[in-house]
């Protein structure tokens, strides 16, 4: 994903009358030379530097959290009491360094999102249909491969595997309407991108019910035989994959912009190409496929050669794909986590802190 660099929130401030910087503003001087060097994703609220509040009161501020029962982010040694500058006593890890793991020194100027849970549930029924369709999906074939050699005594197929497959996807498609337009300022772009994409899906599901419910059971010839009947399977195939490239495309927009309500991601530290991926195992298992059409208008030896080569290329890139799907899963938890429960800013720590004092 493309990141966008943040200004740091606040900066170090030298002492009236001495060379060296204040004691009690460190650990701010620290946090923003890390957040100045994470990058950011996504629509800010405005182009404007936020009102910055005063250094010494925002070291006040991450001083209560000590107070508050701040747990090492190494351990989970209570920090209760410790200095800002200390370390834990149980594993040596600085104390700024638990702060910064519970921090979020840009949140405040991420555009809220308009229904925070509505996006969650969408964004988690969108990656769960495809992870029910991928897995059955991959069943399936290796259903194929042992009714073929004859291995497990595997003779009855998923019942009903057309079906769920076909609402999973479904599923999947509808869940893409619930984040088209995640916050208020969203680009029209990326709303008719999205509701391409959830339509777009839609059309895959149709695909994957004429292609396992009405194809596979009038030709029932497993996909790794060489048959006539593997043809139009692969044509439908081919109109599948386009469909499902253009679902992942029109639905990366969005999903990019979520994302950057993780700092995991801002910070570099979980995948942010997943979506790209996808399409790339997806238009290699769409080689194959053509590779499988191409061998028909070939010599007998030769397009069997180059079916099996086809057939090789689909097997890898479908292992591949599930592979991915399963990364798609994990970066979810990681986004809806951080949706419904987002990490507070510095701001929101000096805000309580003023609270209090009043």
């Amino acid at each position: 994903m493309r990141m966008l660099k943040l200004p740091s929130l606040c900066s170090a401030e030298r002492t009236v009358g001495s060379g060296a910087p204040n004691a009690s503003i460190l650990p701010i001087e620290l946090l923003a030379n890390t957040s100045s060097s994470t990058h950011n994703a996504g629509h800010m609220t405005d182009q404007h530097e936020p009102t910055q509040p005063q250094p010494v009161a925002l070291g006040a501020s991450l001083g209560a959290m000590l107070g508050e029962g701040l747990r090492c982010a190494g351990c989970r040694y209570n920090l209760s009491g410790l200095s800002i500058r200390g370390i834990c006593p149980e594993c040596g890890l600085p104390v700024q360094v638990s702060i910064l793991a519970v921090v979020d020194p840009h949140a405040e100027r991420l555009s809220p999102l308009l229904r925070p849970r509505l996006i969650a549930v969408s964004l988690w029924l969108w990656i769960l249909g495809g992870v029910v369709a991928t897995l059955l999906v991959a069943w399936l074939r290796l259903f194929d491969v042992c009714q073929t050699i004859n291995w497990l005594n595997l003779s009855i197929p998923p019942q009903r595997s057309a079906e769920i497959v076909t609402i999973a996807i479904g599923v999947s498609g509808i869940a893409l309407f619930g984040f088209a337009r995640p916050i208020k300022n969203t680009r029209s772009f990326h709303i008719i991108s999205t509701l391409v994409g959830a339509m777009l899906m839609l059309c895959v599901a149709f695909g994957s019910w004429y292609v396992l419910g009405y194809l596979d059971r009038r030709n029932p010839e497993p996909y790794i035989s060489f048959a006539q009947a593997v043809r139009m399977r692969s044509v439908a195939r081919l109109i599948i994959a386009a469909c499902l490239v253009g679902a992942l495309v029109g639905g990366r927009k969005n999903l990019r912009l979520l994302a950057a309500r993780s700092l995991l991601f801002r910070q570099g530290r979980a995948d942010r190409q997943t979506i790209y991926a996808l399409v790339l195992v997806v238009v290699l298992a769409a080689i194959g496929d053509i590779m499988q059409l191409i061998s028909f208008s070939l010599p007998q030896r030769t397009a069997e050669f180059v079916w099996n080569l086809g057939r090789y290329v689909i097997a890898f890139s479908s292992v591949l794909f599930v592979a991915g799907v399963c990364a798609v899963l994990l970066d979810v938890l990681l986004v809806t986590r951080a949706i419904v429960k987002p990490p507070k800013g510095l701001e929101a720590y000096f805000e309580r802190t003023e609270r209090m004092a009043h």
